[in-house]
């Protein structure tokens, strides 16, 4: 007969603890306590220790993670810089919240940017150079607001970080707030390329330095710093069941009105805008093979409506959010097929979530107090593995850049559902995790700090 009663085999998944004093009238208080699976590959669970990080930067938890208020840690400085371990291959950015704008000044964004100027000479928002983030009001389309851009464009200036503009032309659904009324739409093909034209054209001209003295609000930046833009996001598909072409353009506002040749039509404007810019064409899917086949189709498909022998793409976007049940391999030959095109690349969004596609799909939060070694271990090694492809086509990478690098911030905490997700190189303190440690240490040094790692995931 069980010790314990209660235990079944319907409860069997709960958690009870018993805790035994003597005498046995003793009060106590039970907390920082450690629960260890006695199955191989669960892992180890903690509550929530309040604990200086160890010697090293290496967190006393077993996942990594910490869950109280970060205004007990600051930034480890003396760890190695990201893009400086990188700078002989390619520059390493990170994608800034809009938090950085929201909670300016806060303790804990003030850690946020040492963090981000520690490790990053590239950067791209979270929001603030879309559409809707420039032209706030879609009932009014010739007011445009550069507020939050220039404070985000100052912020790189001041600290020697690139900007990119990303993006744009994001033809979502949004849109039909701004192209759309009553179901009906505002323009005509001919109108909405006018009007795309004109937004191209200044939005760009205000951040070469070539804006209107107006637009210029926020004291020390009166334009520059972005060479790099996302021209169009995410346009195209595999595809339809019934579509027999290598690609099909998305059904979105722009599309519907203007056409499929629209994106054309973003890249010339774009080009005649500024010359010298650096353009984009920025897409996700390479780990789907018929995705990636898609953008290699429409990317060659974007040449100048009145010129089809010229095009003003220079560069694909390769945004790379992954989980750890991505495929490397079909990853590997995405990206040897986009460098086959002739363009250079650029990993543009670049996380790795704890939670697998179908876990997402439940909407159910299980990692609320921390994930298992065995897949914050699963994150390290394919961050790694990518990272071993990106140095061997360094040639043709200019630039990788994390859209979740801490996980404090970050779009993945509410992707679908609201739970913690753990897609960040640093923890919810700003603590360095094994995903940060397998890029800087060589292998050797990486055994060393986590000697179970070879005990949760085949090498």
């Amino acid at each position: 007969m069980s010790k314990y009663p209660d235990l079944t085999e319907t409860n069997i998944n709960k958690t009870y603890i018993y805790v035994i004093t003597e005498p046995i009238a003793s009060a106590y208080y039970v907390d920082d306590f450690m629960m260890k699976s006695d199955k191989k590959g669960d892992g180890t669970f903690i509550d929530d220790y309040n604990l200086p990080a160890a010697a090293g930067g290496i967190s006393p938890t077993a996942t990594g993670q910490t869950y109280f208020s970060a205004d007990a840690v600051d930034v480890d400085t003396g760890i190695t810089a990201l893009y400086k371990k990188y700078e002989d291959k390619f520059k390493i950015g990170g994608t800034i919240a809009n938090n950085l704008i929201t909670q300016s000044g806060t303790r804990n964004i003030k850690i946020y940017e040492k963090l981000f100027k520690k490790h990053f000479n590239s950067a791209t928002s979270d929001g603030y150079f879309k559409i809707e983030g420039i032209l706030t009001n879609p009932d009014n389309v010739d007011v445009y607001d550069f507020k939050n851009t220039d404070k985000i464009a100052k912020f790189c200036m001041d600290n020697g970080i690139e900007t990119i503009g990303h993006a744009l032309i994001w033809d979502r659904q949004r849109m039909e707030d701004y192209l759309y009324e009553g179901g009906k739409a505002k323009y005509t093909r001919d109108t909405l390329l006018a009007f795309m034209r004109d937004y191209i054209t200044k939005v760009m001209n205000h951040f070469n330095g070539k804006g209107d003295a107006a637009e210029y609000t926020v004291e020390g930046y009166t334009g520059g710093g972005v060479k790099t833009w996302d021209v169009l996001n995410e346009a195209c598909a595999a595809p339809g069941l019934f579509d027999f072409g290598d690609y099909q353009v998305k059904s979105y506002p722009f599309q519907r009105i203007i056409g499929d040749d629209y994106g054309r039509y973003a890249f010339m404007y774009a080009h005649e805008a500024d010359p010298e810019a650096e353009l984009r064409y920025n897409d996700y899917g390479e780990q789907d093979a018929s995705k990636a086949k898609a953008v290699v189709s429409y990317v060659k498909s974007l040449v100048d409506p009145e010129d089809l022998k010229t095009s003003y793409v220079d560069k694909i976007g390769v945004q790379s959010h992954y989980d750890i049940e991505s495929d490397i391999a079909t990853i590997k030959s995405s990206l040897d097929k986009y460098v086959a095109t002739g363009h250079d690349l650029d990993i543009t969004e670049l996380d790795i979530k704890a939670y697998t596609s179908k876990q997402r799909d439940n909407k159910k939060a299980i990692y609320e107090n921390g994930i298992p070694k065995s897949v914050e271990y699963k994150q390290a090694k394919l961050l790694g593995e990518l990272f071993d492809k990106y140095s061997a086509l360094s040639a043709h990478i200019d630039r990788v850049n994390f859209w979740t690098f801490t996980d404090l911030y970050a779009y993945a905490n509410t992707e679908g559902f609201d739970h913690k997700e753990y897609a960040g190189i640093f923890d919810r303190k700003f603590a360095p995790k094994p995903q940060y440690y397998i890029l800087v240490d060589t292998k050797e040094e990486f055994s060393a700090r986590y000697p179970d790692y070879s005990k949760y995931v085949t090498q």
